[in-house]
């Protein structure tokens, strides 16, 4: 589709390589060589983020038998609204058979005064495995900006092949007519992190993770005080599984901030670098 930046992973041999490219600004596609036969994508941002206005639509098409991991080379900012409308990222995806996409772009910040909407569609044969994570980390929490965006949308759908539906999810908030902070909204978390493991092996480590995924619930860190004394953080980490029976398992996580909720990541990384995924931890690559 015209303007729509486009990728194509296809398998030769034992190795998945690209076989189209193509990028608009302001985002480039940014391609390793691949490590283990799995193709590696990063998504760059010619600006650091995303201003008011930005439109970007991103197609994805791993063809059968193929591996690939898509990732992002930062978190995604959303800068301040000027009266343009916002932004929005549309990807659009298809996983053939016995093919395998771990998509795990860094968290979306978005800053003071932003809105930002995101729009997710991936068909996913019954044979594939689609392994996607979405993270929101509400706004820049030094700068006491936690919640000060205007607007913010995502859906994802995941379907099979022919239409019918495994996953639709909406998700929205307005802070200034929504308290954040309230019980039942987000209350003392500041960090939301949605993983999404469809497809038979995907559903079979979700299975195999369950009761270390579920044994992460507790305290938040420990934090040392200006007075040299060690206290547990008043927020704790918040983690929950659900399956659909025969598709796949979702895993909802909510921390006092992205540190909170590595340690989940960090686990799930740690199962998707076994040789019969991945085959490596990209993440070990960049810090």
């Amino acid at each position: 589709m015209q303007g729509w930046n486009s990728i194509v992973v296809d398998r030769h041999g034992d190795t998945s390589h690209l076989t189209r490219c193509l990028g608009y600004p302001p985002i480039k596609f940014i391609n390793p060589r691949p490590q283990h036969g799995c193709c590696q994508v990063y998504v760059s941002n010619y600006g650091g983020g995303l201003v008011d206005g930005d439109t970007v639509r991103m197609q994805v098409d791993c063809l059968p038998g193929s591996r690939l991991y898509l990732g992002t080379q930062s978190s995604t900012k959303v800068y301040k609204s000027q009266g343009k409308g916002g932004c929005l990222q549309e990807t659009i995806g298809t996983v053939h058979a016995n093919a395998l996409a771990v998509v795990c772009p860094d968290p979306v910040v978005p800053f003071a005064g932003s809105r930002y909407r995101q729009t997710q569609s991936w068909e996913v044969h019954p044979e594939a495995d689609l392994i996607l994570f979405d993270w929101l980390q509400p706004g820049r929490v030094a700068r006491g900006e936690v919640f000060a965006f205007s607007r913010l949308r995502t859906e994802l759908r995941v379907t099979r092949p022919g239409g019918a539906p495994v996953v639709a999810e909406r998700f929205g908030m307005d802070p200034d007519s929504q308290d954040p902070f309230r019980c039942g909204h987000f209350g003392a978390f500041r960090s939301f992190l949605c993983v999404y493991l469809i497809g038979p092996r995907a559903l079979r480590l979700a299975d195999s993770l369950e009761a270390r995924v579920l044994g992460l619930n507790g305290p938040g860190r420990t934090e040392r005080t200006a007075e040299g004394e060690d206290g547990s953080s008043a927020t704790a980490i918040w983690a929950g599984m659900g399956k659909r029976e025969g598709e796949g398992s979702m895993i909802r996580a909510m921390g006092g901030d992205r540190r909170d909720l590595q340690p989940l990541h960090d686990m799930l990384f740690a199962a998707l670098a076994d040789a019969a995924w991945l085959g490596f931890n990209p993440w070990h690559r960049r810090w």
